[in-house]
């Protein structure tokens, strides 16, 4: 018998996805990742300001942090996804994107709001387009990640490369 082949692409991807989805390595993984990334973080900070030239006011500090699969979980749409026996399509993601569902990588909030503790403005550039931005701020904020607001939230506009989104961060703060 031949099998659908939108079904067949599906089930490829069914053993990542229960991997990201439900394993402890998955999840211990993400967690010395953000340990690794706090630690970094306090060395930025502190040779920053050794190199600072005395009397010289310094920019504001930030971390820049994508958003899927980096501070948020979506691995439940993609669970649901080969449930249906679908893969990835736009509109069922923008369905997902807009109830805010998803739950925060391990290690992410506790990551930021250290980084924001330390000084450090939180800026989120994601390959997410305008008509997600409201459920991506509510996903978010009630989640609790500091600085979810419009003015710290850059979704795609024109193009996938996020070189010029950093930029503009980059223009106006020290990234750290």
């Amino acid at each position: 018998p031949t099998l659908d082949p939108t079904h067949e692409l599906s089930v490829m991807g069914s053993d990542a996805v229960l991997w990201q989805n439900a394993s402890a390595e998955a999840y211990w993984l993400y967690r010395q990742a953000y340990e690794g990334a706090s630690s970094k973080l306090l060395w930025n900070i502190v040779e920053l300001a050794r190199t600072t030239p005395e009397g010289q006011p310094r920019r504001p500090m930030a971390v820049i942090v994508d958003i899927d699969e980096t501070v948020l979980d979506n691995s439940p749409y993609q669970v649901t996804a080969i449930n249906e026996r679908r893969t990835f399509e736009p509109a069922s993601w923008r369905a997902w994107t807009t109830k805010g569902m998803a739950k925060p990588s391990p290690g992410a909030l506790e990551f930021l709001h250290g980084a924001r503790k330390a000084g450090c403005e939180v800026f989120y550039i994601t390959n997410r387009e305008e008509v997600e931005r409201a459920g991506t701020l509510k996903n978010l904020v009630e989640l609790g990640f500091p600085d979810a607001d419009e003015t710290h939230l850059l979704l795609m506009a024109d193009a996938s490369d996020k070189t010029e989104r950093r930029a503009r961060v980059r223009s106006t703060h020290d990234v750290v």
